[in-house]
Order: structure tokens, then C-alpha cells, then sequence
């Protein structure tokens, strides 16, 4: 599957990981949208300022 990998301020690449394994008492979801906030986008730009 493919995952979207924050490595530092304004650096975000797509890599591929395996498929997440099932356990006894686990689900699975897959995701279908997602959204963010503007802290987010805060934190992409200049990083763990916290």
C-alpha cells in the first residue's frame, strides 16, 4: 500500500509499505478521504515547532 511520509518542513514523498497484518483482535480500515486542519499545515511548513 502507499503511505505519505512527513520527512521535515516542506518534504513529504509517497513510498510503498507492506500491507498491514491482521491481528486476533484488530481490524483494518481502509481510507477513503481525508482532510486537514491549519495546524497541520503549520507544522508542515516549519516543522515540530512545539
Amino acid at each position: 500500500m502507499k503511505a505519505a511520509v512527513f520527512q521535515g518542513p516542506n518534504d513529504t514523498c509517497v513510498i510503498q509499505i507492506p500491507d498491514p497484518i491482521l491481528s486476533e483482535k484488530g481490524i483494518i480500515m481502509r481510507v477513503c478521504a481525508c482532510g486537514i486542519c491549519g495546524s497541520d499545515i503549520h507544522f508542515y511548513r516549519l516543522g515540530n515547532i512545539g
